[in-house]
């Protein structure tokens, strides 16, 4: 949203009033792909996930789960934060006037934070490796790369398109909405998640659970945008893997609720 915020400024505003103040296409890419690589970390890429697995087994351990004596000798100091205040404070808030208690936080978040970057390096290591091979031999697609370089091609042309801004408003509209509603109950929400293991209750369909239909307008732009051989493998294989838990279940293997 930004950096669409950012062409819209900083290249078609910026080139009415003084064409050397513009953004230049590479400029804007060189943007997009910093932005890209930096929201992994701080959204649902990673710490979305991730943060709150450092006190959660603290602050859910009751004597009935056993967490305790499960597994709390194999979680070692420097790895999670084990400060009963820090844990309390980080689900229920600090107290008014309280300090944030960084110095439990400071190691692992040292730890975490060099595993992270050494992911990243790996991962541009992969990508080095293969790039030839996508890009010269298969000449793959690159969805995310798509959308961006067709707005710094030709963006008045873009954000003058009716369907583009039909498009956009469909998820705009679904997301503020819900969004509202999550604060606001009066304001009415537009289901998204549908669960169909009320229709999966006898043997051996129950080993289909769970199953969610869910409404991603982000995922669905994605797979437009994707190979066809890509897509089909994403669903065609999941098809797979359903049937193959409803066959080894009916062959008498225990269903675990996978």
């Amino acid at each position: 949203f930004l950096w669409v915020l950012l062409v819209l400024f900083g290249t078609i505003l910026l080139r009415r009033l003084k064409e050397k103040l513009a953004l230049t296409s590479v400029e804007l890419i060189v943007i997009w792909c910093m932005i890209l690589v930096a929201s992994g970390i701080p959204s649902s890429g990673f710490l979305r996930y991730h943060l709150f697995m450092l006190v959660s087994p603290f602050y859910y351990a009751t004597p009935e789960n056993e967490w305790k004596e499960l597994f709390y000798q194999y979680l070692p100091n420097w790895l999670v934060v084990k400060d009963a205040k820090a844990v309390k404070y980080f689900y229920e808030a600090l107290p008014s006037g309280e300090p944030v208690p960084w110095g439990v936080w400071l190691k692992p978040a040292v730890v975490w934070s060099s595993y992270v970057l050494l992911t990243y390096f790996v991962m541009v290591c992969l990508s080095v490796i293969l790039r030839k091979q996508w890009v010269e031999s298969e000449r793959f697609a690159f969805p995310l790369v798509k959308l961006p370089a067709d707005i710094v091609e030709a963006p008045s042309s873009f954000f003058t398109n009716r369907t583009m801004w039909i498009g956009a408003a469909i998820p705009i509209v679904l997301h503020t909405l819900n969004g509202l509603h999550r604060y606001f109950p009066a304001v009415p929400q537009i289901p998204l998640y549908f669960y169909l293991d009320q229709y999966f209750t006898d043997r051996p369909w129950i080993a289909l659970r769970s199953i969610i239909v869910m409404i991603y307008p982000s995922i669905i732009g994605f797979t437009y945008l994707l190979s066809l051989d890509v897509s089909f493998s994403f669903w065609f294989f999941y098809l797979v893997y359903k049937a193959q838990s409803v066959i080894a279940y009916a062959s008498g293997f225990s269903y675990c609720g996978w």
